[in-house]
């Protein structure tokens, strides 16, 4: 029989070969991944912290630009005004708390919280 006349592989074998072709290299792609789950379970939490730290820098740089945006327009119309509007409109910063002090006439002071 001449060679142009030689058997083709079956279809089932072209098949079995291909599986073995897959199996050769998923096998250690699976091997590679179960010896190093430790690793990627360890970058994925460091990527979750550098994801909460870069909101937590987001956060503090716009609380830094507020707080200077609130000290340009203080150093404009100055301490005094604040204090006129808080003394006279009883104003309160938020989370800030006032305490009024009272004195008894033998010169002992107590203080009280507002509930403002």
């Amino acid at each position: 029989m001449p060679a142009a006349y030689a058997r083709r592989p079956s279809r089932g074998s072209r098949l079995l070969s291909g599986l073995k072709v897959l199996l050769f290299v998923s096998i250690p792609c699976f091997v590679w991944l179960a010896a190093n789950v430790g690793a990627l379970d360890e970058y994925l939490q460091a990527l979750r912290r550098r994801d909460q730290i870069r909101s937590q820098v987001e956060k503090l740089q716009a609380d830094t630009a507020q707080m200077e945006d609130e000290e340009g327009q203080l150093e404009k119309r100055g301490f005094a005004d604040e204090a006129a509007a808080r003394e006279r409109f009883r104003l309160v910063k938020p989370g800030e708390k006032i305490v009024f002090l009272e004195w008894d006439d033998e010169g002992a002071g107590s203080a009280r919280e507002s509930r403002d």
